[in-house]
């Protein structure tokens, strides 16, 4: 990072940053009592698969246990619940 100053301004230029591509979630399948989701990944990469009943901001719980990925498709099961459940996948690049 290098910050320089003018008399009007500070100008802050950021290099060399790396970015993770973010996993885009597939439609969801069902088998038998589960459903299964899947989502693109970056091999060993860790991810967090987490459901939320309705979508406010503090109600996301995760569905243990993280996963390393091992391709750039990874998938987990949930159980099928009476409920709805909106699904979220975070990615914690290494």
């Amino acid at each position: 990072m290098v910050m320089s100053n003018t008399a009007t301004s500070v100008i802050v230029t950021v290099t060399n940053v790396l970015t993770a591509s973010k996993p885009t979630l597939l439609p969801p399948q069902i088998s038998g009592s589960n459903v299964i989701l899947t989502w693109s990944s970056v091999s060993n990469d860790i991810y967090r698969l987490q459901y939320n009943p309705t979508l406010a901001l503090s109600n996301w719980t995760a569905i243990p246990p993280d996963i390393t990925a091992i391709s750039n498709i990874t998938s987990a099961t949930d159980t099928l619940t009476p409920s709805n459940r909106y699904y979220r996948v975070l990615a914690f690049p290494p």
